[in-house]
Parts: structure tokens; sequence; C-alpha cells
């Protein structure tokens, strides 16, 4: 049978596959705000939603939040003292594993982490969730429903 009538495995999506270009441009991102920025730190984080991700970004919005891949942003801040690109980076380049993004900003450390010690957003529960206490219900009608 000829090349041309084969059959071939034809991709039916549209997402566009990343280049060494995003993810120096990213290494870029991340180095200009540990210049711009006095603070650096790592925030760590499970199960992080979109709308409590929206709740930290409204917060700080003078502020740069980075998720991305933990090697490229390890790879801007450095791995050893030889190759980190500032003083004391590769500490902090040391804590990036797991779910972790950064967060560079200006403001006081007391103010930081007052708010995120008082950050709390209300969701609703998932599988495996363990309720906080017991609901009862006493039998017949419920009035509260019609």
């Amino acid at each position: 049978m000829p090349k041309s009538k084969r059959t071939r495995t034809v991709a039916l999506t549209k997402v566009k596959a990343k280049v060494s270009s995003d993810k120096s441009d990213l290494v870029d991102r991340v180095r200009e705000s540990v210049d711009t920025f006095k603070t650096v730190y790592a925030l760590g984080f499970q199960e992080l939603r979109s709308n409590q991700l929206q709740a930290i970004r409204t917060e700080f919005r003078d502020s740069r939040l980075f998720f991305g891949k933990n090697k490229i942003i390890q790879l801007a801040l450095g791995h050893g003292a030889e190759d980190e690109y500032a003083d004391n980076l590769r500490h902090l380049s040391d804590l990036v594993t797991g779910n972790v993004g950064l967060l560079a900003t200006n403001r006081p450390k007391k103010e930081v982490l007052a708010w995120f010690a008082g950050f709390e957003v209300e969701d609703f529960a998932k599988q495996g969730f363990v309720a906080r206490g017991d609901l009862r219900l006493e039998a017949g009608p419920l009035v509260q429903f019609p």
C-alpha cells in the first residue's frame, strides 16, 4: 500500500506544545521579580481551586505570583551557591517541591503572614472530606422545604 494511504493518527487538540522560549520567559520573569521586589515567599498549597487562587490574586494585586514547573523555577533561582541568581536564593529553591508557588512582594513580613494566617475560604465538600460536626434531623416533616 502506498505510504499516503496508510492510517495516520491525527491530533484533535489545539493545544500548543511548550517551547523553550516560554520556559526562558518564565525564568526571566522570576529573576526580574527577585530584582524588583524586596521579599519572595514560597507558598505551599493542597487542592487549591481557582476561586481560592483568585482571592489571593486580588489581595496581592501589587505583587507577583508564580505557579509553574518546579524545575524551571528552581533553575531561575539557582540550585547551588555557584549558580544562584542572588544571595541565598538556593535555600528558597530547595523549598520549591510539590505544590508550591512563589509570591514576590514589597509588603512587610508581618502583614503577609497575618493575611495568610487569617485566609479562609468556604468550600464545598469533596470525596474523602471528614465532617467537622454532626447533623441531626428529627423525625417528621421538614418545614423549611416545600
